[in-house]
């Protein structure tokens, strides 16, 4: 499926962040150190959503950054109206994700065989 992923960095500062960085910067008065060094980790990402970083090139479109209801609403509207930039999302996400459907299927069935010999044991 087709899709749009959408960084807000006017909310970064409520982002969770892993180690020490979250602690240290929920003390009072460093929220702007806080958006300043998330806002920097950002930056250096070369991708965010995990199709692109997995296929190492952009599959999906990610919108990072200051944008109005109006501008997203335009740049998600070309996509719309391209039926063709959506069937080439749609294959490059099938090529990148190679893994059959029916993982949650097949975890409930091994589920259920591990609990059915565990009853049959006893």
């Amino acid at each position: 499926m087709p899709f749009v992923v959408v960084l807000d960095t006017d909310l970064v500062t409520v982002a969770p962040v892993e180690g020490v960085l979250e602690w240290v910067t929920r003390a009072p008065g460093l929220r702007r150190l806080r958006r300043a060094l998330l806002l920097r980790r950002l930056s250096q990402l070369r991708f965010a959503a995990l199709p692109n970083i997995r296929a190492g090139r952009e599959i999906v479109p990610e919108l990072i950054g200051r944008w109005t209801p109006e501008e997203l609403a335009k740049q998600i509207a070309a996509l719309l109206r391209s039926p063709a930039k959506r069937d080439e999302i749609r294959q490059a996400l099938q090529d990148t994700f190679t893994q059959p459907p029916g993982a949650s299927r097949a975890i409930v069935d091994a589920a259920l065989a591990l609990a059915h010999s565990g009853l049959n044991t006893r």
